[in-house]
């Protein structure tokens, strides 16, 4: 391997460790986000044919891997807050269309509708935004997602989930979008008065940070040392051919 190769090989390492990086900073970012799922890089080897049956190896960013691992169930005795135990998102209908969420910090938005924080109104599983104006009475939500509000009939919170997780998009403010078919959850496990919190375990993440950080410096000291022998060579080329 030539010495340009080293540094290359190096600078994708480090390219790959400073995305590792910024996915760890963003989860611990996010460890007291409401319902928040950790991300974790996923990276594959690159080869490049070298001449002379020789292939150098690279390291390139695949693609991010969501972890949908179930958070930490935390009461606040707030009647708006909803969690799901299980499978399972909230629909929630935003101005960029429909989206999924498992953030179920709700409240009442401006025209008297079950609401996201961002004032998006809940769905319930007919695709009907859900009258919850205080005025009308308490609202009590049965384990089944069944929501009752005074003396108005119940309806059910709709509850879905994907075939695949892994290919819903962040769209923001714990929102996820797709573009596969939900799948109504026949028996979901809703908790009223309670959120879901982050899974993200801080401790965890500041040992990978720890790790990646000290991955980067030893790639740092195998460019310096490259370096160095370079200028020894470019030193010495010349006295060689005197």
């Amino acid at each position: 391997m030539t010495m340009e190769n080293t540094n290359y090989v190096a600078l994708s390492h480090q390219m790959a460790l400073q995305r590792r990086m910024d996915i760890i900073a963003h989860n611990i970012a996010n460890a007291n986000t409401t319902a928040f799922k950790s991300d974790a890089p996923m990276f594959e080897e690159y080869l490049i044919n070298a001449g002379a049956n020789t292939k150098i190896s690279f390291v390139q960013d695949y693609g991010t891997l969501t972890n949908f691992t179930e958070g930490p169930m935390e009461f606040t005795g707030n009647n708006y807050d909803v969690a799901l135990q299980g499978p399972g998102f909230f629909v929630v209908n935003t101005p960029q269309g429909r989206m999924f969420t498992r953030d179920g910090h709700f409240g009442v938005n401006s025209n008297g509708f079950l609401s996201t924080a961002q004032g998006d109104a809940v769905l319930d599983d007919r695709g009907q935004a859900i009258l919850a104006d205080p005025a009308l009475g308490r609202m009590t939500i049965n384990g089944d997602g069944t929501l009752s509000i005074g003396t108005r009939p119940p309806v059910r919170l709709a509850v879905v989930d994907f075939a695949n997780n892994q290919l819903l998009h962040r769209a923001g403010a714990g929102y996820f979008s797709t573009t596969q078919t939900e799948q109504a959850v026949a028996q979901p496990k809703v908790v009223q008065g309670t959120i879901e919190g982050s899974n993200v375990t801080p401790i965890l993440e500041l040992t990978r940070m720890i790790e990646t950080t000290r991955a980067y410096e030893a790639s740092q000291r195998l460019i310096d040392v490259d370096h160095d022998l370079q200028r020894k060579v470019a030193d010495r080329m010349p006295k060689l051919r005197s």
